[in-house]
C-alpha cells in the first residue's frame, strides 16, 4: 500500500520534471534516547534506512521496487572497526579519528547523525565524516554518501556512482542490484549514462587508493585527513560538476547524436 501511494506522488513529479529534478522525501526519526551501545543503536537506524533509501531510489527512477531488503550488511572487519569505539571517549574517537581512522571518522558521522556521543543532530557535518570516511575507502561510509544523493541532494545518476564503489570495495550485496537498475538506467537514459557513471566511479577509487597512500607515508596525518575534510583530496569534490545540469546535458547531447 504504502508503495502504491509513493509511485502515484513521484509519478506525478516525474511527468512534469522528467526525472531529472527529484522531490524531497523527509523521513522524520524518532531517536531512543535509552541507555545501549551506540554501535547496536547504529545498526538499526542502518537497516531501517537502507530500506527507505532503496524503495525511494527505485520509485524515483520509476524502476519496479524490489520485494526483498536491500541493505548493506557489515563485514566482520567493519564491526570490528566501530565495536572498538564502544565505552571509548569521544575525545579519543575524535583523536583517532583526525589521525586517519576511516571507521574512526564513520562512527563521528554517525555521532552528528543521530545526536550521540555528545553531539547535537547535525547532518551536514555528518556528512562531512561521511565524505572523508569514504576518502579513505571505508565502505559503509561511502553507502552514506549514496544515501545522501537519495535524501539531501538527490541525484539518481551521482547515487549510482556510489552503489558501484560501495559493491566493489567488498559489499557483494550491492553487485545484483547495481546490475539491475544499470539495465534500466540504459533503456531509460541510454548506454551513455551508464559508461559515465562507470567511468567517475573508476576515478573516484583511484583518488581513493591515492588518499590512503599518502596517509600511510604522511608523518602529519592530522594536517592530511583535514585537506580531505575541507579540501579538494576528498572522493567528494568534483560532484559539484556532476549536478543535473550536467546529467540533463549528457542526456541532450546522447539524443543530438542519434
Amino acid at each position: 500500500m504504502l508503495q502504491r501511494q509513493a509511485r502515484n506522488i513521484i509519478a506525478r513529479v516525474v511527468s512534469i520534471l522528467n526525472l531529472l529534478f527529484q522531490s524531497s522525501l523527509k523521513k522524520p526519526v524518532a531517536w531512543d534516547t535509552s541507555p545501549a551501545k551506540p554501535v547496536n543503536q547504529i545498526r538499526c537506524m542502518n537497516k531501517i534506512l537502507s530500506l527507505l533509501s532503496i524503495v525511494f531510489f527505485t520509485l524515483t527512477a520509476d524502476i519496479d521496487a524490489q520485494e526483498e531488503k536491500i541493505e548493506l550488511k557489515y563485514t566482520t572487519e567493519e564491526l570490528v572497526a566501530m565495536d572498538k569505539w564502544n565505552g571509548i571517549s569521544i575525545d579519543q574517537l575524535i583523536d583517532d579519528a583526525f589521525k586517519g581512522d576511516n571507521a574512526g571518522l564513520y562512527m563521528l558521522g554517525m555521532f552528528h547523525l543521530y545526536g550521540m556521543g555528545g553531539c547535537s543532530i547535525d547532518v551536514s557535518t555528518a556528512n562531512l565524516f561521511f565524505a572523508a570516511s569514504a576518502s579513505l575507502g571505508y565502505a559503509p561510509a561511502i553507502d552514506k554518501i549514496k544515501s545522501m544523493y537519495l535524501e539531501d541532494h538527490q541525484n539518481i545518476f551521482l547515487m549510482m556512482v556510489y552503489v558501484n564503489l560501495t559493491a566493489s570495495f567488498g559489499h557483494h550485496e550491492f553487485i545484483m542490484v547495481y546490475h539491475e537498475q544499470r539495465s534500466k538506467l540504459v533503456q531509460r537514459f541510454g548506454a551513455e549514462f551508464a559508461q559515465e557513471i562507470e567511468s567517475i566511479a573508476k576515478k573516484k577509487k583511484s583518488v581513493i587508493f591515492e588518499n590512503i597512500k599518502e596517509l600511510e607515508d604522511t608523518s602529519d596525518k592530522e594536517e592530511f585527513v583535514s585537506t580531505i575534510i575541507f579540501g579538494e583530496k576528498g572522493v567528494l569534490a568534483e560532484d559539484v560538476f556532476y549536478d543535473n545540469n550536467y546529467w540533463k546535458s549528457l542526456f541532450k547531447a546522447s539524443r543530438a547524436q542519434k
